[in-house]
């Protein structure tokens, strides 16, 4: 073999191991984006459910603290609400 040749076959062993390296720090940085982008939108996802969360619970405060001031009683609250008896006292304490 020519010296030529063993430094061709050099070089194209040095580029093959440089593409393959390459490649994977590609695929790396692709699954490392995609976890953080999934991270993201869970987190996103998960915010807006507890803030559906707290609105819906302040809706319900509202709406029996309304009735309690028309003269609805403790008991027709509980049941149109789904609030305890302890919810509706706190929510007409903080009303």
């Amino acid at each position: 073999m020519k010296v030529t040749q063993v430094a061709r076959l050099y070089e194209e062993e040095k580029i093959e191991a440089v593409n393959l390296a390459v490649s994977q720090a590609v695929r790396f940085h692709e699954e490392d984006k995609n976890q953080a982008v999934s991270q993201a939108v869970s987190q996103a996802v998960n915010q807006a459910v507890s803030q559906a969360k707290k609105e819906k619970q302040e809706q319900k405060e509202q709406i029996a603290r309304n009735l309690i001031e028309s003269g609805v009683d403790i008991l027709t609250v509980m049941k149109s609400t789904c609030l305890t008896r302890a919810e509706i006292e706190i929510a007409i304490e903080n009303g």
